[in-house]
């Protein structure tokens, strides 16, 4: 069974719009504060550990 042209770009046009929709909620910038972070906190419980 082929799916006729006009159906597929309509599947493709909705999953990309979708995706892109999704993409747009994500804040990098609050992403990477996190990670840094996240960085920060791991690097201070080194230190405790190591005791430096």
């Amino acid at each position: 069974m082929k799916t006729k042209s006009s159906n597929a770009n309509l599947y493709l046009y909705t999953f990309l719009s979708l995706l892109m929709g999704l993409v747009s909620l994500v804040d990098p910038a609050s992403l990477g504060q996190r990670a840094m972070d996240h960085q920060k906190e791991r690097a201070e419980q080194a230190v405790k550990a190591w005791g430096l």
